[in-house]
């Protein structure tokens, strides 16, 4: 799928992440998927997820295609500076401007959580 050619692997983990938003990727006849973007407080790095498995956001639980299980802490919202430096080294730095933080984008990318104020 589109994601695993542009993702950049960590081996699998369980990752409790704060600060954290999940990114619907939708590129038009190739794939609609969503990835975890927060803040590993285990390795205290920003970090992407391979794309979602399932996630229970009751119990703020989720597993990847990669076999991490990811543990949201705290409400969904503006990702960690760190997590958006990730980001924008793996999807561009226009490119994240443009479809997360402009009205200009083709909606390739999105925030399923509105944003913290």
């Amino acid at each position: 799928m589109y994601t695993d050619d542009i993702l950049r692997f960590l081996p699998p983990d369980h990752v409790s992440l704060r600060d954290w938003n999940i990114i619907i990727v939708d590129v038009p006849n190739e794939c609609h998927e969503e990835i975890f973007v927060g803040y590993s407080e285990g390795d205290r790095l920003g970090r992407l997820s391979t794309p979602i498995k399932n996630y229970d956001a009751n119990t703020g639980i989720g597993e990847t295609r990669s076999g991490s299980s990811y543990m949201t802490i705290g409400e969904p919202g503006s990702p960690h500076d760190d997590a958006i430096y990730v980001l924008e080294q793996t999807f561009g730095k226009d490119l994240i401007e443009r479809e997360l933080f402009s009205d200009s984008g083709q909606s390739v990318l999105a925030f399923k959580y509105p944003l913290n104020k």
